[in-house]
């Protein structure tokens, strides 16, 4: 409790009584056994003991206890392009401690979109913040024709010459492009793109029109051409969750005392601040 200086050999001496500060005025540094230089944090009894006061402990009933409050307004944490393939660790509880700080509890699971349901009483920290876990929301472009990912526009009916022609049975849309799937044989399928070019057609009909001996046939093609709508976006929308303090307690989180110059300060901290205390009778 107490440091005392003295040569290397000197032996440890036990404190039998507590004899408080020596804050000598004229700077002299001689200390008495049961003396110490500075004190923070403690306290001397009656019977001349040494005490440590309360710090970051519960002082008096002050905040003496706290409840977990999740929100009723969702909020966006992540949000997915096309499909949902976000994964997250959650727990199974949440509490918090004596200093006001949210602690999940339990086992972690690993939750993806297909097993979210089973777990939106789960909790899980983002970014130094807690919260229970909510639904996935689905945001679809507002016009076009669905597909897989988003929605698709279809243009006029055209004809185009182009050579090396592919077949395809399905496409996606993927960040803002149009994806073809599912090869399918010649003049079969439902959308066709072709050597050299990056767009997709709607497949209506197609005919060879000319051979070269470079590029081998040349083929007359009559669809539609499809643009992006729009990519579907998914939202993962959680609950976030506070530490509040329970009826009747306060919003002063700790109260610490120390010496200095003598003189001995009392400072809380509560509503965010530090305040210097004064104590007085009644």
């Amino acid at each position: 409790m107490a440091v005392i200086r003295g040569d290397a050999g000197e032996k440890t001496v036990a404190i039998r009584q507590w004899l408080g500060v020596n804050e000598s005025p004229d700077g002299g540094a001689g200390l008495k056994y049961g003396e110490a230089a500075k004190m923070v944090n403690f306290a001397v009894t009656r019977d001349g003991a040494l005490i440590k006061r309360p710090g970051t402990k519960t002082v008096m009933g002050l905040a003496s206890s706290y409840a977990v409050s999740v929100s009723g307004e969702a909020e966006t944490v992540r949000t997915d392009l096309n499909a949902p393939s976000w994964s997250v660790t959650a727990y199974p509880a949440v509490t918090v401690n004596e200093a006001g700080v949210l602690e999940l509890l339990g086992e972690p699971v690993t939750v993806t979109a297909a097993n979210l349901p089973s777990y939106t009483t789960h909790y899980c920290a983002l970014q130094g913040a807690v919260y229970r876990l909510g639904p996935i929301e689905l945001e679809e472009p507002a016009e076009g024709t669905p597909v897989p990912g988003g929605k698709i526009r279809l243009g006029e009916r055209t004809s185009i010459t182009i050579t090396h022609p592919e077949f395809y049975n399905s496409i996606r849309v993927e960040n803002g492009k149009i994806v073809a799937e599912d090869r399918a044989a010649y003049a079969s399928g439902q959308y066709v793109r072709w050597w050299g070019g990056s767009a997709v057609w709607r497949f209506e009909s197609i005919w060879l029109v000319d051979t070269n001996p470079s590029y081998g046939g040349i083929y007359q093609l009559t669809g539609r051409p499809v643009s992006v709508a729009g990519d579907n976006k998914y939202h993962w929308r959680f609950h976030r969750a506070a530490a509040v303090p329970t009826s009747g307690a306060t919003p002063v989180q700790g109260i610490w005392s120390g010496r200095v110059a003598g003189r001995e300060y009392i400072v809380a901290a509560c509503s965010g601040h530090l305040w210097s205390l004064t104590e007085q009778d009644g």
